[in-house]
């Protein structure tokens, strides 16, 4: 839809990438139907996040559906289908966020005239204090309301205000004793409070295994 060469089309297209970001922007495009010009880039970064950064929409008759799949299409994940949804300097950002927040079931049939529950629920765990906010996106085949967006916001503040990454015994110093109770968390020798789950888990990927003991002492020697 987007094609420079066809006929009436125009814009150019150009990267730039780095250790850091790899950018691919796309300058003043025309759709083929003559809507636009479009002004969009893509920014890949190395965590594997993405984000589509849309500086100019332009003016005309279209509708946009925007998603990502991956390189055989047997996995993919639809943000808007054929509606006006982009927006002039609006940030989509895709990413392997940690998952506060879990959706049951994911997909489902609803007949005509029935209903559904769909159960979220909030997970703290490893979190640091601060809020935090999501977008939960339901997709339907209803032509008049294809998409539902339902907005999550999680407070986590207080319980453990003081507590340092690393520091599971909570004495304001990172030395041994954290090591041998973080081992201990590890081989399931005792139970931590939420607090010591947070101050174990350096990597902040909800298991304290040998991982987090390895951080711990490059922490101690200074690595």
């Amino acid at each position: 839809d987007l094609n420079p060469q066809s006929t009436g089309g125009s814009g150019t297209a150009k990267y730039n990438s780095s250790a850091e970001q790899c950018i691919i922007q796309f300058d003043e495009f025309t759709h083929w139907n003559g809507a636009g010009p479009f002004t969009f880039q893509i920014v890949l970064s190395p965590d594997g996040s993405f984000a589509f950064n849309y500086l100019n929409i332009g003016s005309g008759d279209f509708s946009t559906t925007i998603g990502i799949q991956n390189a055989n299409a047997s996995d993919a994940l639809q943000l808007a289908y054929n509606q006006n949804f982009a927006s002039d300097n609006l940030t989509i950002k895709f990413s392997t966020a940690k998952q506060w927040v879990q959706v049951e079931p994911q997909n489902g049939i609803v007949a005509s005239g029935a209903s559904a529950t769909i159960e979220y629920s909030v997970n703290s765990v490893s979190l640091s204090d601060g809020n935090y906010n999501a977008l939960l996106l339901l997709g339907t085949n209803d032509p008049e309301n294809p998409l539902f967006q339902i907005p999550v916001t999680l407070s986590v503040n207080g319980n453990c205000a003081g507590w340092q990454l690393g520091d599971p015994t909570n004495d304001s110093t990172i030395n041994v004793l954290d090591v041998v109770m973080v081992i201990g968390f590890a081989l399931n020798q005792e139970e931590p409070n939420l607090c010591q789950i947070y101050a174990s888990d350096l990597n902040s990927d909800e298991n304290i295994n040998v991982l987090d003991v390895i951080q711990i002492v490059g922490e101690i020697l200074g690595d």
